[in-house]
């Protein structure tokens, strides 16, 4: 007549553990040198595992484990005997007593029991079944690098595996689209065959007379309530190594200046946007407006009014 089982899984685990220090921590099993005090059979000479043990009697070696326990759920899921004594039954004689034996078939525990079941399960499949297989990849990698270069799955079936790296966010040229909208149309209308025609405001040679350039002191002399208007009477497109952008020619009143705007900053955007026009022969003759503003170290800088909203 078979034993029945203990209903007290603790003291089970307990008595398991008395039994495997009897075993001896320097024994391990003949066949496989299985070590773990817990999957040796006690008292078997020669040490034997669990393992080695099924086989040996035509056996597989394996065990049905119930992650959720068996007062909990109805599902197993084959392991080897050596980690179900040794690994998966362990961790589960630590839960809490009641909802290992939920006695009372409460569902709450029942679900408790499935999670912490599922848990455990899968960090035991994830050891077992990933973990070395990353350590095969990182080795494998250096070894083909070696062999066949630093980029060896290229124009291989492995390229297709290569990851595909996002591309790093040039901040600086995401806030001049926002801004200069127009930055990229005037590089591009540069060459021949766009629609950009600068060509009326180009005098060869430049402008036969000298204007100065609208700085804060001009500025200040000029403004009224904050602000410069100028009526755009020339422009041009200058590309040299220091510079490359537009230069314009502005009369207020009698005055007469010029004002620089590169492509790599909003200037030209903000008049696309009080003008509402991207075509610099539509800029001749409208009246653009300009402001002063202080910069993070103290310095002073003169720049287009960008409108909130463009002119339609």
């Amino acid at each position: 007549m078979k034993p029945k089982p203990s209903r007290d899984p603790i003291a089970t685990y307990e008595r398991e553990v008395r039994a495997a220090l009897r075993v001896g921590e320097t024994n391990r099993c003949g066949r496989c040198g299985e070590d773990r005090p817990l999957a040796l059979i006690l008292e078997s000479n020669p040490t034997i595992c669990a393992n080695c043990q099924r086989e040996e009697l035509g056996k597989p070696p394996l065990d049905d484990h119930h992650p959720a326990g068996q007062a909990n759920h109805w599902a197993t899921t084959p392991i080897l005997a050596n980690d179900h004594r040794a690994v998966l039954s362990p961790k589960q004689y630590e839960w809490p007593l009641e909802t290992w034996k939920n006695s009372s078939g409460s569902p709450l525990l029942a679900g408790a029991a499935c999670i912490r079941g599922y848990c455990e399960t899968n960090d035991y499949l994830v050891a077992e079944l990933l973990l070395p297989k990353v350590e095969m990849l990182e080795v494998l990698d250096p070894f083909l690098k070696k062999k066949f270069g630093p980029e060896w799955w290229v124009d291989s079936e492995m390229e297709r595996f290569a990851p595909q790296r996002k591309p790093k966010r040039n901040f600086r040229e995401e806030r001049l689209k926002e801004f200069a909208p127009l930055a990229e149309h005037v590089k591009a209308g540069c060459g021949k065959g766009n629609n950009m025609n600068v060509k009326p405001y180009v005098n060869n040679g430049g402008q036969q007379e000298r204007w100065p350039l609208l700085d804060a002191r001009l500025f200040r002399k000029l403004q009224k309530k904050g602000v410069v208007t100028g009526k755009m009477i020339s422009c041009r497109e200058v590309n040299s190594p220091k510079f490359k952008g537009l230069v314009m020619g502005f009369k207020n009143g009698t005055t007469k200046f010029s004002f620089l705007a590169s492509f790599d900053r909003w200037d030209i955007g903000a008049i696309v946007r009080q003008l509402g026009s991207e075509e610099t022969d539509d800029w001749l003759g409208k009246q653009v407006r300009f402001i002063i503003r202080r910069g993070q170290k103290g310095g002073t800088f003169i720049n287009v009014e960008s409108p909130k909203k463009a002119r339609q």
